[in-house]
């Protein structure tokens, strides 16, 4: 009898603390204590482009100490990738396979000019800007996707002493080069043929596109058999992905290899 009584007691305890927990005021547990952010937005006025340019500035989320200076991830966005940039940019820096770096994203999307006034944008004020007001090393590199992979490779190949290295995600080449399109591997020949040093890093993905396998196969032949010995690059082949998910994977597999930690299972050469 004393153990049933001492149930039902218990059993009246639990039922009275449900009720007095529903009938709480929501949100009575939760304590707003700030905001998570990537970093900054910024409009830039151009001398060179048309109205406004949306560009974000992510710092590395450990401060620098000292004189510290930190690489800058030049990123050619849209569709923010810069969100993904930020986030790969501080997971590896965190895990000691790169170093902290600055991420700085362009709104490519919002550009209004040609090719050669993005260059000088890029060269004339958006560069000198970070490098004056952020702990930036002159280490640079240059980041795009589908179409921007292309004005990376052009901008590496053109003016490569404005960067250090350029990952190119979903680089859709064809073969023989349908018209219209630029053809990477003639100017990547004519490039190499000028010099016998070019201290670059390169890397380069697709995903399951075979439309872009066999200019990415001739572009590689060219790379093979003309390119410096100090030219460093490697191709990313992600089976399985698509043009656009093979995005963050080359961006993460491609600044590994930039600054020298193993390469990912996909990569060859």
């Amino acid at each position: 009898m004393m153990r049933t009584r001492t149930m039902r007691a218990v059993g009246i305890g639990a039922i009275l603390c449900l009720l007095m927990a529903a009938s709480a005021k929501p949100g009575t547990c939760q304590t707003r204590v700030g905001d998570i952010s990537l970093g900054t937005a910024y409009r830039f006025k151009s001398a060179f482009l048309e109205g406004d340019i949306p560009v974000s500035i992510h710092l590395p989320r450990t401060p620098p100490s000292g004189q510290a200076r930190h690489p800058v991830l030049y990123m050619l966005d849209i569709a923010n990738d810069f969100a993904f940039g930020a986030a790969a940019a501080d997971f590896l820096a965190a895990c000691g396979r790169v170093p902290g770096l600055i991420v700085v994203a362009i709104d490519v999307d919002r550009l209004s000019g040609p090719p050669q006034a993005m260059i000088d944008f890029l060269e004339k004020e958006l560069i000198p800007y970070v490098e004056r007001t952020h702990p930036a090393s002159p280490r640079r590199l240059l980041y795009g996707h589908s179409g921007r992979s292309f004005a990376a490779t052009f901008i590496m190949l053109t003016r490569p002493e404005l960067f250090d290295a350029a990952i190119c995600a979903g680089f859709g080449l064809t073969w023989p080069v349908e018209a219209g399109r630029a053809d990477f591997s003639a100017m990547a020949a004519n490039r190499f043929a000028k010099v016998t040093s070019f201290p670059k890093t390169f890397v380069f993905s697709l995903g399951d596109e075979p439309r872009f396998y066999a200019g990415v196969e001739h572009f590689r032949e060219v790379l093979t058999a003309k390119a410096p010995p100090d030219f460093r690059w490697t191709y990313l082949h992600f089976p399985g992905d698509d043009h656009a998910s093979t995005k963050l994977k080359t961006l993460y597999q491609g600044l590994e290899f930039v600054f020298g930690a193993p390469k990912g299972a996909g990569a060859s050469r």
